[in-house]
């Protein structure tokens, strides 16, 4: 019996490392603000270790700035992934999520349960029934001082003739209290990007770690400021892959 169950062990390791190893499907979903093209570099490393990855804009933002509009909300760009997904005929893909990307990709996964196999967060917002990204960010309110005919523009938004660059993004997004069925996905993943990590409670997206280890989901760290696709790219891609 002893026997038995060390070979047992044996392969099941030897299954999941198979899988952590075997190339995968990402579908990348980028914060408030950016874009797509955030995570160009992500997508390349990825990329050369046999990965497919899919990094799409949301409706209004990167590229897709000339479709700005207030009446964009959270739902819209929940279709816009959706419909990426439908339109690709993408499965068993490991679901993205950085920032303001947290509540879109949680929508995602409520519309398609069967089409990811893992869900990641990376310093993102953990979305609940009916509560808005305002609702649940501590101090997020304070972004409502730079509202402008229903979109925000913080001081960090570039008015810049480089691209590319931040542009403004539709209030509603942030607003809109989006029901849901399965609220916490039982494949979620959180990562905790600290910029020191001996105060990590010091993290604005500290509360969201919390709350990913009372659902069970595993959490990791990674020591990096809130854009690791920009300052940590290789360390980040690293735990994707796992």
């Amino acid at each position: 019996m002893r026997e038995f169950k060390i070979l047992l062990s044996l392969i099941l390791l030897t299954t999941l490392s198979a899988f952590a190893q075997s190339p995968k499907t990402y579908l990348i979903v980028h914060g408030a603000f950016g874009g797509g093209y955030a995570w160009k570099k992500v997508d390349s490393l990825l990329t050369a270790r046999g990965n497919k990855v899919y990094r799409p804009t949301l409706t209004g933002l990167g590229e897709r700035y000339h479709l700005a509009s207030s009446e964009v909300d959270l739902s819209t760009h929940v279709a816009d992934i959706v419909n990426v997904i439908l339109f690709e005929d993408l499965h068993n893909i490991v679901l993205v999520g950085h920032s303001y990307g947290g509540m879109v990709v949680t929508g995602v996964a409520d519309s398609l349960p069967d089409r990811t196999a893992q869900i990641v967060y990376i310093d993102a917002h953990i979305a609940e029934d009916r509560k808005s990204a305002f609702d649940l960010r501590v101090g997020g309110t304070d972004l409502l001082k730079y509202e402008k005919d229903g979109m925000l523009i913080p001081p960090f938004v570039a008015d810049s003739e480089s691209f590319p660059h931040n542009v403004p993004q539709s209030v509603a997004t942030l607003t809109e209290r989006r029901p849901l069925r399965r609220p916490h996905p039982r494949n979620g993943k959180y990562i905790l990007t600290v910029d020191d990590p001996q105060k990590p409670e010091a993290d604005a997206f500290y509360q969201y770690e919390k709350v990913a280890k009372d659902l069970g989901w595993q959490t990791y760290r990674l020591t990096a400021d809130h854009n690791p696709q920009n300052s940590k790219p290789e360390d980040l891609v690293k735990l994707l892959q796992e």
